[in-house]
């Protein structure tokens, strides 16, 4: 973890794996992972396990956001099971577990969640399919899964890394923001690790869908030929820029850089480094009256 751009020591613990981060509403930082395997979260250095669903066949956790909106916590996570290794999404609301179900019986991976005005929420994924994997909503007012079409002619792959309530912005619509990341004109990803197989050439590129609606004036395509830009969280810093982070996959250097984007321009993290590797997955932003911590 990074603190005031620094390294940060002081949440260190044995056998836990952390995706999920989040300011409480009195300013504490909870962490959401999986310890030893198993759906946690931690209230500063306090672990909580989280209730599980009640079947045998389940070979993998995964546990993605979390997220605190007027002290009440929604907690995002996908499990797979052995029957065509399908993924399933599910929520802990206030630590209470909801079983969202599949989109149309294919496997379907949770990304990232946000409460609506009502405090109902809304998912953000990846609907995985035999030919192609699409980026899909979920809302839970309508319990409606709904497919982001693609934007780009030849994609065969995208997902919702990022769902976020403007109300995080200051902005008082309460407006839903969905991070989309799509890829095209490339050979076999996996759509969950990322891992890249065999291929020619790599494009890549992302957008925002406002309440459900791509906005066009958000679409970017990363410009450089055999560069795969994939976008994973964002937010809004106090001089109202959008800020981004994710990865580059550059095929000159054959890594994976991590990165963050502010207004679309592009920041590689650590960028002497070229022959190390890296994934930036989370970004927060608070302000202070001195400072600001990402």
């Amino acid at each position: 973890m990074y603190k005031n751009n620094e390294e940060c020591s002081e949440y260190t613990f044995n056998a836990a794996t952390f995706c999920g981060i989040a300011f409480k509403d009195n300013g504490d930082i909870a962490l959401a992972g999986l310890y030893y395997g198993q759906p946690a979260v931690w209230d500063g250095t306090n672990k909580s396990d989280l209730p599980l669903v009640s079947r045998d066949d389940i070979v993998l956790w995964d546990i993605s956001s979390i997220e605190y909106v007027n002290g009440k916590e929604l907690i995002v996570g996908t499990y797979m099971v052995n029957e065509a290794e399908h993924y399933i999404p599910v929520v802990w609301l206030d630590r209470q577990l909801i079983e969202v179900g599949q989109m149309d019986n294919t496997s379907t991976f949770a990304f990232d969640g946000a409460f609506t005005s009502s405090m109902d929420f809304v998912l953000g994924g990846i609907n995985i399919r035999h030919d192609n994997a699409q980026a899909f909503e979920y809302n839970d007012m309508q319990q409606i899964f709904t497919e982001i079409p693609y934007q780009w002619e030849g994609s065969n792959a995208s997902m919702v890394y990022g769902v976020v309530n403007s109300s995080k912005w200051n902005d008082p619509s309460h407006s839903i923001y969905s991070l989309v990341t799509e890829y095209y004109e490339h050979g076999y990803i996996d759509p969950i690790t990322g891992r890249i197989g065999s291929l020619d050439s790599i494009n890549g590129g992302f957008y925002l869908v406002k309440n459900g609606q791509v906005m066009p004036e958000t679409k970017y395509k990363y410009p450089k030929d055999n560069t795969l830009a994939s976008v994973i969280d964002m937010s809004m810093n106090s001089e109202g820029e959008i800020v981004l982070v994710g990865t580059l996959y550059d095929m000159e250097y054959r890594n994976v850089r991590p990165a963050y984007w502010i207004n679309g321009e592009c920041h590689i993290i650590n960028p002497d480094r070229i022959g190390d590797d890296g994934v930036a997955s989370r970004v927060i932003v608070k302000s202070t009256t001195d400072n600001k911590r990402k």
